[in-house]
Order: structure tokens, then sequence, then C-alpha cells
């Protein structure tokens, strides 16, 4: 190149030029961390290359848009994987430029357009609400779209009195999960994932109903208590009624893991005492109580005529009060209401 040659009648001159190699075009990744490209055949003017005018390729990677290393290879395709587990997480590109061994005719050729990314991915395995243990416990390197790379078995194990209720994955696009509703699973990061740090939650739910620890009377009174082991005691009921579905007048049970309540009763009914945990579980006593109403007939209080009810709650007893009539005395108790019977 550069040389001047002449006729040696010195009626022309012309110089020798020599062909640039043209870049290398479809610059790609595939299989995860191979990077590929199709093989250079003509120069950049467009004309053929004469054969054994490519020698081979400089590839150079770089993660993150930094300079990681540019490998030499023989033929039109380089593995990267190895380099990119060195270099860990993150989003991997590449360039590709033509080299030539005859320097005489040829110059290397510029860099090829810049690849699409694909990622070198962290992986944590976390464990949410309710969840003892997962695994594996520390972060794993996958090569997203890389056969054999690009997999992980994971799995967790619930708190008592939860159960496994599925994975979850952020970010979730290009990641798939097989058997995503068990707590075994497997992991594929497929080659369109564009992040270079992923995690997977293990996820529960309380599927377990509260226990009623007590349930008893107490001087015209009931006093329930309730815990739970799956999570927290949301509300508390003293009801008639037969169901939860059928309960009014729910209390907060201030989101607690055992609760201890007192109600006094102001009406009859057979009482049984209902517990709800956050998720919408609940327990029942297993027997009610029977509150018998106790009515007062002619009594008087401070002097006055007044009505008056108490409740003989349980197997208990009742002390009966005793009325209060200036003028009067006491006579005793009668069961019927024309007081014919013997006063007690």
């Amino acid at each position: 190149e550069g040389k001047t040659l002449s006729r040696t009648d010195g009626s022309c001159t012309f110089a020798i030029t020599r062909a640039q190699l043209a870049a290398p075009a479809g610059a790609a990744w595939t299989d995860g961390s191979t990077a590929s490209w199709s093989p250079v055949t003509m120069n950049t003017a467009g004309g053929a290359l004469a054969a054994g005018a490519v020698s081979g390729y400089a590839v150079t990677l770089y993660k993150d848009g930094a300079l990681v290393q540019t490998a030499a290879a023989d033929q039109t395709s380089f593995d990267f994987e190895q380099i990119i587990r060195a270099a860990g997480a993150g989003l991997y590109t590449f360039t590709v430029q033509a080299q030539t061994s005859d320097a005489a005719h040829y110059e290397n050729s510029g860099a090829s357009a810049l690849s699409g990314s694909e990622a070198a991915v962290q992986v944590t395995v976390s464990a949410g609400t309710g969840i003892a243990s997962v695994t594996p416990k520390t972060t794993e390197l996958l090569l997203a779209g890389k056969t054999g790379a690009n997999t992980l078995n994971i799995s967790a194990a619930a708190e008592t009195g939860r159960s496994f209720s599925g994975w979850t994955a952020a970010p979730s696009a290009g990641v798939s999960i097989d058997k995503a509703a068990e707590a075994s699973a497997t992991l594929t990061v497929g080659a369109d994932f564009a992040a270079s740090g992923l995690t997977v939650t293990a996820n529960s739910a309380d599927t377990t109903a509260p226990t009623i620890t007590s349930y008893a009377a107490s001087a015209g009174s009931l006093t329930g208590a309730a815990s739970d082991v799956g999570g927290v005691l949301a509300k508390y009921a003293f009801s008639t009624a037969e169901t939860a579905a059928e309960v009014t007048g729910w209390l907060s049970a201030g989101d607690q893991k055992s609760v201890s309540e007192t109600y006094a009763v102001a009406a009859a009914g057979t009482y049984y005492y209902y517990a709800q945990d956050a998720s919408g579980n609940t327990a029942r006593s297993a027997a009610g109580i029977q509150a018998t109403a106790v009515v007062y007939s002619g009594y008087y209080e401070n002097g006055a005529a007044a009505s008056r009810t108490d409740y003989l709650v349980g197997d208990g007893t009742l002390t009966l009060a005793v009325p209060l009539r200036p003028g009067y005395a006491f006579g005793g108790w009668h069961l019927q209401e024309d007081c014919a019977d013997a006063a007690v």
C-alpha cells in the first residue's frame, strides 16, 4: 500500500490500496452465552474476498456497557460462559471484528453493530411471611436462556399453622416456575429476561383455625380465651348464633397471638365463644353456655318500684338482689307470681 507504480515510459502512474474487510453482520446471542455472527465474505466496497482473506475474529465483551475482555475466535461463534461467570451478574453485549493475516492486500474490518443484551442473573430465594425455611439459602448465578445453566430447583417449608401457597418472582417477565403452587419447584430464566437480579419468594397462607383455650361462666359473665399459631387473632364474639356466618357484633382482638375476654350477659340464650384470625379462619367453643333470665316481680329499689332482670349463667349460682321499701319487711322469695307457694 502506498507504493506508486509507473510505466517505463512515464506515461502513467497508479497507487496500490488495500481493501478493508466488511464488518461482521448478525451479531446475536445464541444459547445464552454464545456470541455468534455471520461470516465475512465481502470487502467494504462489496467485492468478494480472496480465499483465506479472513483469518479469524476478535470478539469484545461488555458488561453493563463496560469492557470486560476481547477474545479471539477462528469461527463465527464464541462461548463466553466462563468469562461471564467470572465477571458476575449483569447485562452482557458484544461486538466482533473480522481479522486478516493477508496484510499486503486487506485491512481488518471495523467493529460490528453492538449485539442485543443477555443477562447473567443473581437469583435470591426469599422466605415470605409464614415460611420457616427456603432452599437454596445462598444466591445463585443463572445465565438467561443458557441450556443447563438457566434453571434452579427451589423448595420451601411453611411454619406450623400455615400452608405453602405458591412462588412469586420479581421481576417476573421472562421467568417461568414449573409447579409454582407446590413447595418444591423449578425456576427457569428465559433468554428474554432483562435484569441482573431476580428474587423469587415463597409464600404461605394461614389455613389453621384459632384454638379456643378456655370458655367458662362466672357471676353473670362469660370468659373466653383463644390463641392462634398460624397468624394473629383479628376479632372475637360472644354470641347465641349457631354458626360464625350468623354472628353479629364482632369485637376487635387487636391482632394478637392470644386473647382472653369477658362478656357481661344481657339477654337469655345459649352463648358460644367465637375467635377469628386475620385470614378469616374461625373457631367456636365446642359447647354453649346457657344464660337464664331471672325476672323480679314486685321489686323495689331505694324505696321505689323498679323492674330488674338478672341472669343465671351456666351451672353457677345467682345471689338475688334484696328489695328495699321503707315501712316494709322483706318476707322471702316466691317462685309463683301470685306468691301462693311457700316463701323461701
